[in-house]
């Protein structure tokens, strides 16, 4: 058991990562959907319908966010919708790194450094799935205005 120990830590910390790489997108979904929860349960609501307010919101926020980032051409535009989408996954990123962190390392500085990196890496990662959500065509057209503006003729 000894020597199987240490394999199933950096597999479980690997398997940990990935989850937090895949999942950092819908950070900001889901958080809205706890707060929507929250409220329903303060307001009155039952269990269920809190749930069902909480998944409905959440699944609305990210649908919203996906449609509006293909739709909408304007490039400022798409940068402000991926960060808002990107600074939830980069404090959910520094959250999971520091506690990663703080079981291997004693010391509170290379902690933080490394949660520091984390939420980079988890924050970047969302912010390019984000431009994942724009169409193919959409591309192209952006580009090739690009091309025609800079060179004239």
């Amino acid at each position: 058991m000894l020597v199987v120990a240490p394999f199933l830590c950096v597999a479980s910390v690997g398997l940990l990562c990935w989850l937090v790489f895949t999942l950092a997108i819908y950070a900001l979904p889901f958080a809205i959907g706890v707060v929507a929860f929250l409220h329903a349960i303060h307001a009155g609501s039952g269990a269920v319908g809190a749930i069902v307010t909480g998944f409905i919101t959440g699944v609305a926020t990210l649908l919203a966010g996906q449609v509006a980032f293909a739709l909408v051409a304007v490039v400022w535009f798409r940068m402000m919708l991926a960060l808002i989408f990107a600074i939830p996954a980069a404090l959910a990123g520094y959250d999971t790194t520091l506690g990663l962190a703080q079981t291997g390392l004693s010391s509170g500085v290379w902690a933080h450094l490394f949660a520091i990196t984390g939420a980079a890496f988890v924050g970047g990662t969302a912010w390019v799935r984000m431009w994942a959500f724009v169409p193919a065509d959409a591309q192209e057209q952006d580009m090739d205005s690009r091309s025609s503006r800079s060179h004239p003729g």
